[in-house]
């Protein structure tokens, strides 16, 4: 006589199957929200009086800036999109099953950004200058990584701990005739202009919508700052801020700053 078990019994003697996720190194591709990122010169980032020529005030003040956008990277194949930073996870993140976490060293390897408008200079003749301000990463910055925390919760619950070493070059170009100045952190004496950005707890997908990411060959099996829709995320320093999000594909080009009730929001 054959016995039958019953199908809910078998069930529950059957291996639940998760899928382990392994994170590839890659590169990350961002794009800042339009006027939203800025760098505040105050206390021990005050720009020093004489610093833009003889007679010039200290410079204290916040300043806007926008993305520049980095067409081309070493390596990567594919549409870059609107990306204004460059991140690049060296190694891999290795999460078996869920309740899992690993860590992983990032590094920047690409950072533009323009000052929405000039900032006005104050000197002692009574007469102010103005000055744009282009923010890049020092090239000594290539070899300065943070560790990354990557959580797995489970399949629709991945979250990341943010980390972005900050080691800026600010470069101020005069208006009326293109003078330059420089604070570059690779130079002992603006140490105190060094950050670290962090935004904790920031979802991310292993592939995004194509329409809406940009995602080159480089990428790996990353998409930060995504949770099946664009998240724009706020990463905050001792210094200013970052506000950014996945970089759309550069076919999508728009003159117009999205807003925030366009795309999701993140306060961090």
């Amino acid at each position: 006589m054959k016995r039958f078990v019953p199908f809910a019994a078998v069930l529950s003697v059957l291996p639940i199957c998760v899928l382990a996720i392994t994170v590839q190194p890659g590169v990350e591709f961002y794009y800042c929200e339009p006027g939203l990122s800025t760098f505040e010169f105050s206390g021990p980032t005050t720009i020093p009086q004489g610093f833009f020529g003889p007679g010039s005030e200290p410079f204290v003040g916040t300043v806007a800036f926008s993305g520049q956008v980095i067409t081309t990277y070493p390596g990567c194949m594919g549409d870059l999109g609107l990306a204004h930073v460059l991140l690049h996870r060296t190694e891999s993140a290795d999460l078996p099953f869920p309740g899992t976490t690993d860590q992983v060293p990032l590094e920047v390897v690409g950072f533009s950004l323009l000052s929405v408008s000039p900032v006005e200079v104050e000197f002692q003749s009574g007469i102010p200058q103005l000055w744009n301000v282009s923010w890049e990463e020092s090239d000594e910055s290539s070899s300065e990584t943070l560790i990354q925390l990557f959580e797995f919760l489970d399949e629709s619950l991945t979250y990341r701990h943010n980390q972005i070493p900050s080691r800026p070059r600010l470069v101020f170009e005069r208006l009326s005739d293109l003078t330059q100045r420089e604070i570059d952190v690779s130079n002992v004496q603006w140490d105190a202009f060094a950050d670290i950005f962090v935004a904790p707890g920031v979802p991310w997908r292993q592939s995004g919508d194509l329409g809406e990411v940009a995602q080159p060959d480089c990428a790996g099996n990353f998409v930060g700052s995504y949770d099946g829709d664009p998240i724009v995320t706020i990463y905050q320093g001792h210094h200013g801020k970052l506000v950014m999000r996945p970089a759309p594909p550069s076919q999508t080009i728009t003159t117009q700053p999205s807003t925030w009730g366009a795309v999701k929001s993140m306060y961090r």
